[in-house]
């Protein structure tokens, strides 16, 4: 198997909305060799939500990108920094990529974050509207009905991925087709279809309703009122359209699939392996002892170059 044959497919994000905050920092490799890292959180309002959209920064010194990103983190105005009126509206543009750990109770968190890679500056009346779309290039794997109490609700979810640079796998969580256009995208696409389908990218808060906890006997303190606002994190990707599945070269052959599911199967035994190796215990003689020296090893983002630093 070789996963650098894999072809890759387009994967385009786009945000414009206000920059909320900004985490930028200049790091250098062991050999002195600089790179940007960091996050920045865009508000975008989306049909009447307020979505908060967490944006990855990786780049190398020696990108065409970095300049660019040195003035975000030099200029770019905030919500947290200087109020909203002050805040930049910006428009970035990236990838979706796959964040994926275990946590310290050994659980695999997974979910998809955005790679921004060019970033603008708009003006306060460039007439653009808040937005949080994406145009990927996708293959099909499963899609299953979504049900509520039991009931079907009329929306699927969808399981499928894309491929990015050197063959990386990248799936996408968390994908659903809401009923209105489900028929349309059933008659076209069955697990193993490859094609263009366009995104809107959700990442709210729902306030919802919780009853109050109240007293059985005694004296409480401090009670509120019968009903009191909870909060409902929404993060969900909406299939909200497609092109016409692809016949030609362009679509994945049941081989290309499989081999990108080994890819994927070897990908996580590597990280459960890690995981595993890093809670081995220390032996001790007795007490506490002394730790042994670990060897630290800082893994780059997919798509570094062979260098450590990656090809933009």
């Amino acid at each position: 198997m070789n996963q650098n044959k894999l072809q890759q497919l387009q994967n385009n994000v786009e945000v414009i909305g206000t920059l909320k905050s900004k985490e930028l920092e200049v790091k250098e490799t062991l050999d002195g060799r600089r790179f940007m890292s960091g996050k920045l959180v865009v508000q975008s309002i989306v049909d009447g939500k307020m979505n908060e959209h967490n944006i990855e920064v990786f780049t190398a010194g020696s990108s065409k990108l970095f300049q660019g990103v040195e003035t975000v983190k030099n200029e770019y105005k905030t919500i947290d920094e200087h109020g909203i009126e002050s805040a930049d509206r910006i428009r970035v543009k990236g990838a979706l990529k796959l964040k994926e750990y275990y946590n310290n109770e050994g659980k695999l968190i997974q979910y998809n974050i955005i790679r921004g890679m060019i970033f603008n500056r708009l003006d306060k009346d460039s007439g653009l509207e808040d937005k949080a779309f994406a145009s990927i290039e996708t293959i099909i794997e499963r899609v299953k009905p979504i049900l509520e109490n039991d009931l079907p609700t009329g929306s699927y979810s969808v399981d499928g991925f894309t491929v990015g640079w050197k063959g990386e796998v990248i799936e996408l969580k968390d994908v659903v087709v809401e009923k209105e256009l489900t028929q349309a995208f059933m008659d076209l696409y069955q697990p193993g279809s490859t094609g263009r389908l366009s995104f809107k990218l959700n990442s709210f808060v729902e306030e919802k309703k919780q009853v109050a906890a109240t007293t059985g006997f005694g004296i409480m303190v401090d009670i509120k009122d019968t009903f009191e606002t909870g909060n409902k994190y929404t993060n969900v990707i909406t299939v909200i359209g497609g092109d016409m599945p692809y016949l030609d070269s362009r679509k994945y052959t049941s081989k290309d699939i499989e081999t990108s599911k080994q890819s994927r199967r070897f990908k996580l035994q590597e990280m459960k392996e890690k995981f595993n190796i890093s809670k081995v215990p220390v032996d001790n003689g007795f007490g506490l002892g002394i730790p042994k020296q670990r060897r630290i090893t800082i893994s780059m983002p997919p798509g570094a170059g062979n260098n450590g630093i990656p090809n933009f």
